[in-house]
């Protein structure tokens, strides 16, 4: 899960490698934040984690009903920081998840405020607040890909590169977020 920043020369990202913190199945979890499970992320964060790499996720030619599932929780300062998830078939150009992309799990919650966040953040659909236990969300992963390329062929016989995505203004901070069971699934006939 290699990490990036979505702004250029913007602050190294939070993500900390898989942890043994509190998780959703198991004992351990993938976390956004502080250097514990309890730590608070850095500001002024515009950065992804991305399963896969550099290569994406494989989705097989004909395959169909492409989905994401995860568990989350969180805690962010609620309208001025989030997290989103963003999609890319070319590992260039994303596309942020659509609300009606995500199937399970509840919705986005908010948006990023136009006071300091980092270049481009502004008005992001994101989970705000506070969940504090595991939610199970499931994403139609051929609805993202179509509105990444602007087509209707779903992810099949693509390379999809998802990016799991924090944003942070630059004053208050908070724990972050915390992924765990992270499955990517598709039919293939």
């Amino acid at each position: 899960w290699p990490t990036g920043t979505f702004v250029s020369g913007g602050s190294p990202p939070s993500w900390r490698g898989i942890q043994p913190c509190p998780a959703q199945g198991g004992t351990k979890i993938f976390p956004y934040g502080g250097t514990s499970c309890t730590g608070n992320y850095a500001s002024s964060n515009f950065n992804f984690a991305k399963p896969q790499g550099s290569t994406g996720i494989s989705v097989p030619a004909g395959a169909s009903t492409t989905r994401l599932s995860f568990g989350s929780r969180w805690r962010y300062e609620t309208t001025y920081d989030g997290w989103t998830m963003a999609v890319s078939v070319n590992g260039t150009n994303y596309t942020f998840v659509p609300a009606s992309a995500i199937l399970t799990g509840g919705a986005y919650n908010g948006t990023i405020s136009a006071s300091c966040p980092p270049a481009g953040a502004a008005g992001t659909s994101v989970f705000s607040g506070a969940q504090t236990s595991f939610l199970t969300k499931t994403v139609d992963l051929d609805a993202a890909c179509n509105a990444a390329t602007g087509g209707s062929g779903g992810c099949a016989g693509q390379s999809v590169h998802i990016a799991f995505t924090s944003i942070t203004d630059c004053s208050v901070t908070d724990d972050g977020l915390f992924l765990d069971n992270v499955t990517v699934t598709a039919c293939v006939p």
